[in-house]
């Protein structure tokens, strides 16, 4: 079955959230903005299954507590649950508010007919995940279009050196859907990778 991708660019800070929908319920990948909930919310088709974080930074979770659904996460994350509190109440004045429905991601996943390998890149947080579906791929904060993600987050170069040189090994006709910023491809982003990676 054909799966339908809906970005949504986040406010403040550009942070993009997916809706993945397989026409009788959708998946939501790190709704981070609390203002931008009701656009996250028309974008859902059919039931909610699940809300999935490729990490645990607030501009990728802040707003995972306020959809009606178990939450997926690398159970690394939780390893530096206290700095994300940190952070979140340093960012938006407010603690970090997570759902009670905590599940640690496994290697692969099914959500209805929506189906996802998740491929653990540390290097932004120890617990950043890509979501591997059949032609294209999730990166979170670990590649954009031409850079990737900050390190002193939660994170390390040589972490995110080894996930990149990964995710480069990848078919290159796959579609990239990034954290921040527009699609590209694997294609387009491998031979800086293997040039210039941390």
């Amino acid at each position: 079955m054909d799966l339908t991708i809906k970005r949504i660019e986040q406010r403040p800070i550009g942070t993009n959230c997916y809706i993945i929908s397989d026409g009788r319920g959708s998946i939501v990948i790190d709704p981070g903005s609390e203002v931008d909930i009701p656009s996250i919310k028309e974008s859902i088709r059919g039931d909610l299954y699940a809300v999935i974080l490729t990490h645990l930074h607030f501009d990728h979770s802040a707003a995972a507590h306020l959809l009606d659904a178990p939450l997926y996460l690398h159970e690394k994350e939780l390893e530096d649950i206290e700095m994300q509190k940190r952070l979140t109440l340093q960012a938006l004045g407010r603690p970090l508010i997570l759902p009670e429905e905590i599940h640690h991601l496994k290697e692969e996943e099914t959500f209805g007919d929506i189906h996802f390998k998740v491929l653990h890149t540390p290097g932004h947080t120890k617990g950043g995940s890509c979501l591997l579906f059949d032609d294209f791929l999730i990166t979170g904060d670990t590649l954009f279009a031409g850079t990737y993600g900050r390190t002193d987050l939660g994170g390390n170069d040589k972490d995110m050196d080894s996930s990149l040189r990964f995710l480069a090994q990848l078919p290159e006709e796959l579609v990239v859907y990034p954290g921040h910023g527009e699609p590209t491809t694997i294609k387009e982003e491998k031979k800086w990778i293997l040039n210039n990676s941390p």
